[in-house]
């Protein structure tokens, strides 16, 4: 599973990692950063096309 989250809603990527500590990857994107529970959910969205 992932999760987008906003700029607007966190300061940074630091306080991303505060907020979901158990992430297994947290990917900066354009307005905000994705957050992913598992390596094979990064995986899969990055082979995305």
């Amino acid at each position: 599973m992932n999760k987008f989250a906003s700029q607007q809603d966190y300061a940074n990527i630091e306080a991303v990692k505060e907020e979901y500590p158990s992430a297994a990857e947290i990917v900066e994107v354009d307005g905000g950063w994705m957050v992913f529970d598992t390596v094979t959910d990064a995986e899969t969205w990055r082979n995305q096309e």
